[in-house]
């Protein structure tokens, strides 16, 4: 299962990236200890375990510094390209996070984007897989991010919706941002909705098993009236 948020062109400096990734990051670290550690990518488990990152501002800091894209030599250019930085919390169960930040060009077909990737569900990771903990989560992402979209979901429920990294798909959690709404979505029972700072997180079924591609397509039919498709 992962979280994936996205959104459009928006130009950040590296204070403000750092800015967003130390609110998730803080908020995280109050969910669960699974979020509590994290190392920048190595080649291999032995090295990344020697690059801790830590939530200070001056790490973060040299994370997108080194992060910066600089495929181009026109500096200014580079700006639009913002930054993309890759960490792993250091765990047997392997949390990944992966963000792009910053970029500001309709060279990227997706400009901005986070991804988690979550360990396997076993006995010992079952707990992260209650509802109100994704909620946590997504309420975090949502919150540090501010994306166009974002959803928790599993793979399988995500291919019979498409094939594109980035266009819209809905999952067990979706949050979508109040800019891409025009109307006011009608969901049946079952499906609930919850208000945030800038959007509505939608709440498809208390379990993840619960999920199925019905369920999906009654999200996309109650999004309709929101002007959402």
């Amino acid at each position: 299962m992962y979280c994936g948020a996205y959104w459009g062109k928006r130009m950040e400096s590296t204070s403000e990236c750092v800015s967003r990734m130390h609110q998730f990051l803080t908020d995280l670290h109050t969910i669960d200890a699974l979020f509590q550690s994290w190392f920048m990518r190595g080649r291999s488990r032995r090295d990344a375990l020697r690059l801790p990152v830590s939530l200070r501002q001056e790490d973060l800091t040299l994370l997108f510094q080194g992060g910066r894209h600089n495929e181009i030599a026109d500096l200014s250019k580079q700006e639009l390209l913002g930054y993309t930085v890759g960490l792993w919390n250091g765990q047997s169960n392997s949390v990944g996070l992966s963000v792009s930040c910053g970029a500001a060009t309709n060279a990227l077909v997706v400009p901005n984007a986070l991804v988690l990737d979550l360990p396997p569900r076993t006995e010992s990771t079952m707990h992260i897989y209650d509802r109100d903990i994704m909620n946590r989560v997504m309420i975090a992402i949502a919150n540090a991010w501010n994306p166009d979209w974002a959803v928790c979901t599993t793979t399988e429920l995500r291919d019979i919706q498409w094939d594109s990294r980035g266009v819209l798909s809905f999952g067990w959690l979706t949050f979508i941002a109040r800019h891409n709404m025009s109307g006011t979505p009608s969901f049946p029972h079952g499906i609930v909705t919850q208000a945030l700072a800038e959007g509505i997180l939608i709440q498809a079924r208390d379990n993840l098993d619960d999920m199925t591609a019905d369920v999906i397509e009654e999200i996309r039919i109650g999004l309709i009236p929101a002007g959402v498709t």
